[in-house]
């Protein structure tokens, strides 16, 4: 995964590690290690939550670089700076910050830049 964000939170828990560690590997019926881990959620969550597939999700970069993150972008893509920085093209970066930076409403992850 060259791009993703995990959240391995169970397991920053030592009573959460120890259990299964000190446990048989044969006592796992299903073969699969994070089954205990899925055992524990279900006596707190609704099962159709803890046995779903994996899918991902989105973040709203789009709406933060038109809202809370805007001033920020604008200085980071400063046609002047990334001339400088001799990296990308000014235009094509000022054309998808314009594209970006208008297109009200959508909650694109990103604008074609990435």
């Amino acid at each position: 995964m060259a791009v993703s964000l995990e959240g391995r939170v169970p397991y920053l828990d030592t009573d959460v590690l120890a259990w299964p560690a000190a446990a048989d590997p044969d006592e796992d019926p299903r073969g699969q290690g994070k089954w205990v881990l899925r055992e524990i959620l279900k006596r707190h969550l609704p099962a159709e939550l803890v046995d779903r597939p994996k899918h991902g999700f989105s973040v709203p970069i789009a709406s933060w670089l038109r809202g809370p993150l805007r001033d920020w972008a604008f200085d980071l893509l400063d046609p002047g700076r990334i001339r400088a920085e001799g990296l990308l093209d000014p235009q094509l970066v000022a054309s998808y910050w314009t594209s970006t930076s208008r297109a009200a409403g959508t909650t694109s992850t990103c604008s074609g830049a990435c």
